[in-house]
């Protein structure tokens, strides 16, 4: 790679970065959450706008769509091809009041940080692949590859549309998603200053337990001969997992694919806190008393199951003694490959009946596939060798991201797509919670990396596919 080509492009971000923070800024002040539907629009346009200026060809898909996928193109100098996701829409900001400024779409500057609502999660992880081809234009004159963009408007209220799209026009969804290897929204550097490369996305299955005893609720006297709703969730509850924290219903993990040689070696070199979560959480030890690798492996390769929040009688105001009529309960089941959430929660259905339960509703809410690439892919070494350029940290291999997302949907109708995560994120950006940040340098350094990445990979003779 021609590396005096490499650091003029690097200059060129140091010296137009204030410019790139400015439009990062703008583009977070729109309120784009499901319920700000002109937010939503404002964010689009801005999009469109910076696209355009940056030779990259932009549609709406549908044109009117309520919000429209963003779709756009550019060609490079190659025939190869890195496709980029992304989301415009934002979870909603919370109460203003517990903002350090009281403003979560101020977009203010503080201790070489940016706080917005969105700028972590994902308007930084898009603008910086921006603001890396506005270099690699301004330098090179040209795109050393193909990029396209996929960037959703509903990924925080379950991808619906793209979807629908997938189903219902796969080869037309195939093809606009088609490329070599796809950067998924975002990723993080951590507080040491090393990159982490992401191989996988979360699914999840969220569940909405109730059930109903009476009518209505009746003095607690009756408690020793009158059904009480919040007891009969209580049981129905305690029934799904054992003491030993595995869950209990039939075929809950037939599907979790086994750990190989490459993933045990790459939890091993990964860098987990264990007593660093413990003091920020405020928690004395791991369920289990696990620790180590074995702790490693519990959390990224074993699917979870948590009680989210329970709901029976009334404690908002002056305590009443009663038999509650009325019982609720969120549940929520982090998935890994290859899961199904459909099949999780009929699995969840049967045994809750063949427990004596069948009185104890169940709403399937929602729920997402998990995916995973393979960490041996030769991508990763694209991926490291472009990192090695900006960070003077070596690349953290992180199995998956945590969080549950929409990539299910592209390895539906590209099954072979190595999907990887990479981005400015930082331990405590806060994501879907107040004061949500970025760090300067982080962001800058995302930027250069895009840059070495595309190069690298424009001259590359690794063959990914």
């Amino acid at each position: 790679m021609n590396s005096s080509q490499l650091q003029q492009m690097f200059s060129y971000v140091d010296e137009h970065f204030d410019a790139m923070v400015q439009e990062l800024k703008e583009v977070c002040r729109f309120p784009g959450t499901a319920d700000h539907p002109e937010g939503l629009r404002q964010t689009r346009e801005y999009i469109l706008k910076k696209w355009k200026a940056l030779g990259i060809e932009g549609h709406t898909l549908p044109p009117d769509g309520d919000p429209p996928i963003l779709w756009g193109q550019a060609k490079g100098d190659s025939g190869r091809t890195l496709v980029f996701y992304n989301h415009y829409d934002v979870v909603p900001e919370g109460d203003p009041s517990g903002w350090t400024n009281g403003k979560p779409y101020e977009a203010e500057i503080r201790d070489s940080r940016i706080y917005a609502r969105g700028v972590a999660d994902n308007k930084g992880g898009h603008f910086c692949r921006l603001h890396a081809i506005e270099a690699l234009r301004a330098v090179r004159g040209s795109l050393p590859v193909n990029v396209k963009f996929l960037v959703e408007g509903q990924e925080e209220t379950t991808s619906a549309y793209m979807l629908k799209m997938s189903r219902e026009q796969p080869e037309w969804f195939r093809e606009l998603i088609s490329g070599d290897a796809a950067i998924w929204e975002g990723g993080l550097v951590d507080d040491e200053g090393r990159p982490y490369i992401r191989f996988g996305v979360r699914g999840d299955c969220v569940l909405r337990f109730s059930v109903q005893t009476a009518q209505v609720d009746c003095h607690g006297r009756y408690g020793a001969t009158i059904p009480g709703a919040a007891w009969r969730l209580i049981w129905a509850l305690a029934s799904l997992k054992g003491p030993d924290e595995r869950v209990l219903v039939p075929g809950f993990y037939d599907r979790v694919l086994p750990t190989t040689a490459e993933d045990r070696k790459a939890l091993h070199d990964f860098p987990f806190d264990e007593e660093g979560l413990k003091r920020s959480i405020g928690f004395s030890s791991y369920l289990t008393g696990a620790k180590g690798d074995a702790l490693k492996e519990r959390l990224y390769m074993e699917p979870t199951m948590s009680v989210c929040g329970l709901d029976a009688g009334n404690l908002h105001f002056k305590p009443r003694s009663i038999v509650p009529h009325e019982a609720s309960a969120l549940v929520t089941c982090y998935l890994v490959a290859d899961q199904d959430p459909d099949e999780i929660y009929h699995s969840i259905r049967r045994y809750l009946d063949d427990q004596g339960f069948s009185d104890v509703k169940v709403e399937y809410t929602s729920g997402t596939r998990a995916i995973r690439t393979d960490v041996s892919t030769p991508f990763r070494k694209v991926m490291e060798k472009a990192a090695a350029f900006v960070y003077d940290k070596p690349v953290v291999t992180e199995i998956t991201q945590m969080g549950a997302g929409p990539a299910f949907i592209w390895r539906s109708v590209c099954p072979d797509l190595p999907i990887l995560g990479m981005g400015p994120s930082n331990p405590s950006s806060n994501t879907h919670g107040q004061d949500e940040n970025l760090k300067l340098e982080d962001y800058k350094n995302a930027v250069k990396y895009i840059i070495a990445l595309l190069c690298l990979y424009g001259e590359s003779s690794i063959e990914i596919q």
